[in-house]
């Protein structure tokens, strides 16, 4: 009788440990998926904020390769950064998004405006989905132009490209101290359209460095 209650007790005390040690391997699996579950979120969140960071420098450098009435500027963007930036889509960019981007690499910038801005639209939209996973349409996105003034005083710049180019003059930012008497004489060109340009790149200049100043207080408050 004695044995018999002995037996029982260390079949009740080996099932017990069992039990045991069956619960600690099963919350120790529960736990090690919970630790693999938070270790995945955050190097989701990390590379979605890199990729999110990554296609914001970019954006703001590939939009900076175009004038004020989104047209290719004829003087390109810094090439160095323009690689860098480049080279990391390689590394962190979705296929679409480098193909799209090829694409408009590829594409002659003097052809038809209105298909050179639906492949700029294509790079975008490719981003979106690479970082949301929504799609939306070229119809949906929409450029700001600039005032009509300021859109004039381009199509004055672009119309006497080759002779302002002699005089160092592709943009508004060298318009601005210019002598339209002098320049009007060395190019030929009316002085009653330098004069239109010169006011319209004064006020750009203001408008570019309030935009400036808007951009660097974005920067440390986001810091």
């Amino acid at each position: 009788m004695f044995h018999e209650t002995l037996d029982a007790g260390i079949y009740e005390i080996i099932a017990a440990a069992i039990g045991a040690i069956i619960t600690g391997v099963i919350l120790l699996q529960v736990h090690h998926s919970h630790v693999k579950q938070e270790l995945e979120i955050h190097r989701k969140k990390d590379v979605f904020e890199r990729k999110q960071k990554m296609y914001r420098s970019f954006v703001n450098n590939f939009m900076a390769q175009m004038d004020l009435r989104g047209n290719p500027t004829h003087d390109f963007a810094n090439w160095r950064i323009g690689n860098y930036l480049y080279n990391e889509l390689l590394f962190i960019a979705s296929d679409t998004v480098i193909k799209a981007f090829n694409k408009y690499l590829k594409y002659d910038k003097t052809g038809d405006n209105v298909e050179f801005t639906n492949i700029t639209k294509d790079v975008l939209i490719a981003i979106r989905k690479d970082l949301y996973g929504e799609t939306i349409g070229r119809d949906e996105i929409n450029f700001i132009r600039p005032t009509r003034d300021a859109d004039k005083a381009l199509q004055i710049i672009n119309k006497h490209y080759s002779l302002l180019e002699k005089q160092g003059l592709t943009n508004f930012k060298n318009f601005g101290d210019v002598d339209i008497q002098k320049l009007s004489s060395e190019t030929g060109i009316d002085e009653k359209e330098l004069d239109f340009v010169k006011k319209s790149a004064i006020t750009e200049i203001k408008i570019e460095s309030n935009f400036n100043h808007f951009l660097d207080k974005e920067y440390y408050n986001s810091k």
